[in-house]
């Protein structure tokens, strides 16, 4: 697995996030993707140490543990090349592994999963605290900045 520390994501969402976001909430590197997916927010992510769906050795690690099944299209995966085939080459990786989150942060130390969506680069991050501060971007370009730290909050 592999270790970051910090990253400027965004999350695209219908509902106002107030607080603090939802364990397991998904985030994108580009902010186009999660724009498709309503309100964007600007995020300082803490992703700690990362499953990554393009590394072979991840996903051999988890078909060690269980095949891969992708709920969406009712397609089983047990192998690295029909993985390699099934994700158009690691580009679409986003709903076979959607299916399988949890044998993967069963894996000891993962605290976020690298995946893709169209080539572009996504997370999922386990846990809440992750997300360390985030800014609403909405159209008059004004944000609404909230500390995680469960304390203070700063309104602009």
């Amino acid at each position: 697995m592999s270790k970051v520390k910090t990253q400027k994501l965004y999350h695209g969402s219908t509902n106002e996030i107030e607080g603090q976001f939802n364990p397991g909430s998904f985030f994108s590197s580009s902010y186009s993707f999660s724009d498709v997916y309503g309100e964007v927010y600007e995020c300082e992510v803490e992703l700690g140490t990362i499953f990554d769906s393009a590394n072979p050795k991840h996903i051999q690690k988890l078909l060690d543990i269980t095949n891969l099944y992708d709920n969406y299209n009712e397609v089983e995966v047990t192998t690295l090349e029909e993985f390699e085939e099934y994700s158009n080459n690691y580009s679409d990786t986003w709903e076979i592994i959607e299916g399988n989150l949890s044998d993967i942060y069963g894996i000891e130390g993962v605290n976020s999963i690298r995946i893709f969506e169209g080539g572009v680069e996504n997370y999922i991050v386990k846990e809440s605290k992750q997300i360390l501060k985030f800014s609403k971007i909405n159209n008059k370009k004004t944000t609404i900045e909230k500390e995680n730290n469960n304390h203070s909050t700063k309104i602009d």
